[in-house]
């Protein structure tokens, strides 16, 4: 799947073998983000919008965003999070 869905994962090469699997493992979470970003509930419009490359960049900046409540992010987080799925 990451060869030939735009995750230009072909023949890696590294001169050092912990640089080679940290790139893989780095594509391997990519994929698993990617794929539970699609089939959520919560997200899917946001992909319809914007597609793959526009929604994770939408989330990435929203993340590394100065607007959100540092003490709301802290309560939001201690609580339990259920992410239903299609």
């Amino acid at each position: 799947v990451e060869k030939h869905q735009c995750y230009h994962y072909e023949h890696a090469f590294a001169l050092d073998w912990n640089a080679m699997r940290g790139f893989h493992l780095l594509m391997r979470l990519a994929h698993v983000f990617n794929t539970l970003a699609r089939f959520t509930r919560q997200l899917r419009d946001l992909f319809r919008q914007f597609g793959v490359r526009g929604a994770i960049a939408f989330i990435r900046a929203s993340c590394a965003a100065p607007w959100f409540d540092p003490a709301r992010m802290r309560a939001l987080l201690a609580k339990p999070f259920l992410l239903p799925l299609e």
